[in-house]
């Protein structure tokens, strides 16, 4: 084998080096090319947010039915740890004593089984790909699958607000079902949730019918009312089946 001239492995060895730098320059161009797409990503601006208002109780509502909560439950301690053990002390009769402890129990005990059930708000948790654009959103919405995640909030007995998560696909109308309290509950989970904080029961105020607000950006404190309409007919078609 001929020997290889101090030309020939100049010639090879500048070859190899510049193989290798285009090899380095092709990958930190990609590298750069897909950091640019991700940072591109992250930063999408979305027109809707991520958790759209799509039910509000109204503000005079939810304030009268708190204040209403919060006095049975001042009458309540007034009557069980003031009003009882001075009766206790005063050697009055358990009849009496018993009656007078129930007159403060039982207006909390109405007012709880009544106002629990009280939907002060709701929303719809969206996937990024309906937050583009109204456009967007409205075709998201007319083909609404039974997974997307709402969140009812109702109020406990001392007016916390008391946040239930849920698919839209797991409420059905309480019509004409013995969970239905007469009345005081129009939607239940289809399988109820056990434990003292699973809410099972929710009452949505019929509202009348929503508009669509002009194209823009949505406010996070603007009611979508038209998504819950949207909501209500695919319950009601869901039911029926």
């Amino acid at each position: 084998m001929a020997c290889l001239g101090p030309v020939s492995f100049r010639a090879m060895a500048s070859r190899r080096l510049l193989r290798q730098l285009v090899s380095r320059l092709v990958r930190r161009s990609a590298s750069t090319t897909s950091g640019a797409k991700l940072l591109a990503a992250k930063q999408q601006t979305f027109r809707i947010p991520a958790q759209v208002l799509i039910y509000h109780a109204g503000s005079g509502r939810t304030a009268f039915l708190g204040v209403v909560r919060l006095t049975s439950l001042f009458v309540a301690v007034f009557f069980v740890f003031l009003i009882g053990p001075a009766y206790i002390r005063a050697e009055k009769d358990v009849l009496s004593t018993a009656a007078m402890v129930a007159g403060g129990i039982i207006p909390l005990t109405l007012v709880t089984i009544t106002s629990s059930p009280f939907v002060t708000q709701m929303h719809m948790h969206l996937p990024n790909s309906a937050r583009l654009s109204r456009r967007t959103l409205e075709r998201f919405v007319r083909d609404l699958p039974s997974e997307t995640m709402v969140t009812l909030t109702t109020m406990n007995f001392y007016t916390a607000a008391r946040a239930a998560r849920l698919r839209a696909g797991d409420l059905r109308p309480a019509a004409g079902t013995a969970r239905a309290r007469l009345g005081l509950v129009n939607y239940v989970r289809r399988r109820p949730v056990a434990g003292l904080r699973g809410v099972n029961a929710f009452f949505v105020q019929p509202r009348g019918k929503a508009l669509r607000p002009v194209d823009g950006v949505m406010r996070r404190d603007l009611v979508e009312g038209w998504i819950w309409e949207a909501v209500q007919s695919r319950i009601s078609h869901s039911s029926r089946r």
